[in-house]
């Protein structure tokens, strides 16, 4: 006996486990609208039913997106579910409202769609046409308990009695689940979503609309069964944050009569309406809605005059039942969620840069939802932007960006990247994206080229330096709830990444000058028509030289630019140089090995032109100058000296003398030329004749000889305005 008893249940024990871990899967598709879905999977039907036929309780069934003309029975313990594209490795992936599931099962007018069965979920599918019945043309539970229905969109279904969308027909105590079903253009003589009379499983009915139906919105039950007043409690049911609106019969929700005196529906109903928009009618009396007294704190309806006449859809004319950024619907509901079937789904989009993940404002995102609809926003100054309201399925965001671009790139950027090709330095992965200006997946010395060239102020071949990029720069993420996407932003050129650390650094950044060095431009005497060579010179070098830029201007009615060269110190850097500029010469170099004593940096070569102009002179001015990115202040503007055209040979002439400038304030420049060595002396005398300095007194060689008098006295005090006369005496060797 008690022997046979434990065997007994150890073979149901057994039974019960082996039913469970026999569970599985069975999949679905249309072989029409989805033939290439569930590849390698296994077993596949073309038919929803079939795979219901086939499939055991505790079993999925998976099914891909498409029209099924089907009316299907569902079995005992069976999980349907829909919205698949046909490679999902779990329930999460799926798009479930694409403002309607894209699973569509269509009773074609003349059939239901879904007859439910004990202890089943079904979910994420769109049903349609049902009709030729009486009762449930949607979804018909009969006699049925503990059932989970979501994620349904029920559309032009139509009986001649009851329960358009869902109709409940069970004196079964359990439970019905009712979360995110949409009932919409559907007909009936009674309600849209019906529960009957005698029902007694207690109905949860959460983030539903039913909306502009030929019908009742939702029917209540009655309170009593065989004559029996039923006390409230046995229906403990919950409409929660749904929303009934413009249903065609009188009453957006039906509730019934009294039974008798004592026993009060809408007060009962008060209790149970929670948060919720029942549009402008709720019940079938009006003498009675005096006995709605007391507070009613969480229930939205007709009495309130800022809610009462429209939800505020997006079009409720092609069923888009998202709430408008205004619907006063919005946060409405418990714990501060929106009303209706469909949840409003934020995203934000957040910007920030690559290296130090500092804040990217104006940023333009522009995001397209599942259904083409496109969105556009600038990030603000906190790097971000909030899109509200967007329909659940995959999303394209896109990232794009204009300008900003705060002298960040610099020489170092270059230097760097030649640093990386001598082994010399190592570079993250994002610093060798914002290195490849030229986009072709390699770092190499045609970027350093292509960043010297963009400093240089080139229009061509600088690559795509200077320009902005997202990683990833357009993703495709699925909504299913709020979200947030980030991005890293790159400044294609700023390898060393200090664009949000440094804004303004270079040209325009006060901050940064320095007297590591004084840049000099020699002094040039030169003929008529004669090509000629000016050398930039670097002074007091505090620190080696790896990287300069600089722009020097000239009067090109006097000069014509040739070329720029470098020299024995700068031969190993990379050097560009931009005449196209006309007056101005735009200069980037680079190097790994510096520069790091005093010396020669560049060769400037130009050709006087041959006109007719008087000036003597020609100057050359630094207006652009930084080392190591620091801008340099101490500068030394050159002067080109030439005779005019008209003037003798100078091997007709003992020697040749110009000032410039002149008139002065601190310093002039005093130029000659000697025919042969000489002893020669350099003496300013004031306009009483007294002398007031001896400039020089030594013997030079013959050629062009240049000194420069600031104006002091032989004790070294400055001189007071006035005029004073040069004095050269040249004595040439016997």
């Amino acid at each position: 006996g008690s022997s046979m008893v434990k065997v007994l249940q150890f073979l149901w024990l057994f039974h019960v486990i082996y039913s469970i871990g026999s569970a599985e899967i069975l999949y679905v598709r249309n072989t029409a609208e989805s033939a290439d879905a569930w590849q390698d999977r296994h077993p596949v039907y073309e038919t929803i039913q079939d795979a219901i036929d086939n499939a055991n309780s505790g079993d999925e069934i998976w099914v891909a997106k498409g029209t099924y003309y089907e009316s299907i029975a569902l079995k005992k313990g069976i999980r349907l579910y829909g919205g698949f594209v046909g490679f999902e490795g779990s329930n999460s992936e799926r798009i479930l409202w694409n403002l309607k599931p894209i699973t569509v099962i269509d009773g074609g007018g003349t059939t239901r769609c879904i007859q439910a069965a004990s202890n089943i979920i079904i979910d994420g599918f769109t049903l349609c046409n049902g009709g030729g019945v009486e009762i449930g043309a949607g979804i018909y539970i009969f006699n049925e308990t503990n059932i989970v229905i979501k994620n349904i969109f029920i559309e032009s279904c139509s009986v001649s009695w009851k329960g358009s969308g869902v109709f409940i027909e069970t004196d079964s105590t359990g439970t019905i689940d009712l979360d995110r079903i949409v009932v919409w253009n559907s007909h009936s003589y009674c309600g849209a979503l019906e529960m009957d009379e005698f029902s007694q499983s207690t109905l949860t009915v959460t983030n539903c609309t039913i909306v502009q139906n030929h019908s009742y919105g939702l029917e209540l039950p009655y309170h009593e069964k065989d004559g029996k007043t039923l006390q409230p409690s046995v229906w403990d049911h919950l409409l929660l944050n749904t929303i009934c609106w413009k249903n065609v019969n009188p009453y957006n929700i039906h509730a019934p009569n009294p039974v008798n005196s004592t026993h009060d529906v809408w007060a009962w109903a008060r209790e149970f309406i929670d948060y919720s928009y029942v549009g402008e009618s709720a019940w079938n009396d009006v003498s009675n809605e005096g006995k709605w007294h007391g507070p009613k704190p969480n229930v939205i309806f007709e009495k309130n005059p800022h809610w009462k006449y429209d939800p505020k859809f997006v079009n409720l004319e092609i069923g888009d039942f998202r709430l408008l950024n205004n619907s006063p619907c919005l946060d409405a509901g418990q714990d501060g969620a929106d009303l209706g079937a469909y949840p409003s789904n934020d995203i934000t989009v957040e910007v920030t840069y690559y290296s130090d993940a500092g804040l990217v404002p104006d940023a333009a995102i522009e995001l397209i939802d599942n259904i083409g609809n496109s969105y556009s926003l600038l990030t603000n100054e906190n790097g971000n932007c909030l899109f509200t309201n967007i329909v659940n399925g995959s999303t394209i965001i896109t990232f794009s960006k204009e300008n900003d671009q705060r002298d960040a790139i610099s020489g170092s950027d270059a230097l760097l990247v030649l640093q990386y090709l001598a082994f010399l330095v190592d570079l993250t992965d994002d610093q060798k994206f914002a290195a490849d200006v030229t986009e072709d997946g390699n770092v190499s010395g045609s970027d350093a080229q292509a960043i010297l060239r963009y400093l240089a102020f080139f229009n061509d071949n600088t690559g795509s330096t200077g320009e902005w990029r997202c990683s990833p720069d357009s993703s495709i993420i699925i909504i299913q709830k709020d979200t947030t996407s980030r991005a890293k932003a790159f400044l294609l050129g700023d390898v060393n990444g200090d664009w949000s650390i440094n804004s303004g650094a270079g040209v325009n950044n006060e901050n940064k000058s320095s007297s590591i060095a004084k840049i000099k431009i020699g002094k040039k005497l030169v003929d008529s028509e004669s090509v000629f060579i000016v050398p930039v010179k670097i002074e007091h070098l505090k620190t080696a030289l790896h990287s300069a830029i600089m722009t020097i201007e000239y009067d090109p009615g006097r000069l014509t630019y040739l070329a720029t060269e470098k020299t024995d110190s700068s031969g190993n850097f990379m050097m560009v140089a931009n005449g196209e500029d006309i007056g101005k010469i735009h200069i980037a170099m680079a190097g790994v090995k510096g520069i790091i004593s005093d010396s020669e940096l560049l060769y400037l070569t130009f050709q006087l032109k041959n006109n007719e102009i008087d000036s003597r002179s020609s100057e050359l001015k630094i207006t652009r100058a930084l080392i190591n990115d620091i801008r340099i202040d101490e500068l030394e503007n050159g002067v080109i000296l030439f005779k005019n055209a008209n003037e003798s040979p100078r091997s007709d002439r003992t020697f040749d003398v110009t000032l410039h400038p002149n008139p002065f304030n601190s310093v002039t420049t005093i130029s000659y030329c000697l025919a042969e060595a000489a002893h020669v002396t350099l003496s300013i005398f004031n306009i009483q004749g007294q002398l007031v300095d001896i400039v020089l007194d030594k013997r030079l060689a013959a050629g062009d000889h240049l000194v420069n008098w600031k104006a002091v006295s032989k004790a070294g005090e400055p001189l007071p305005a006035g005029i004073y006369f040069c004095h050269l005496k040249i004595q040439p060797e016997s």
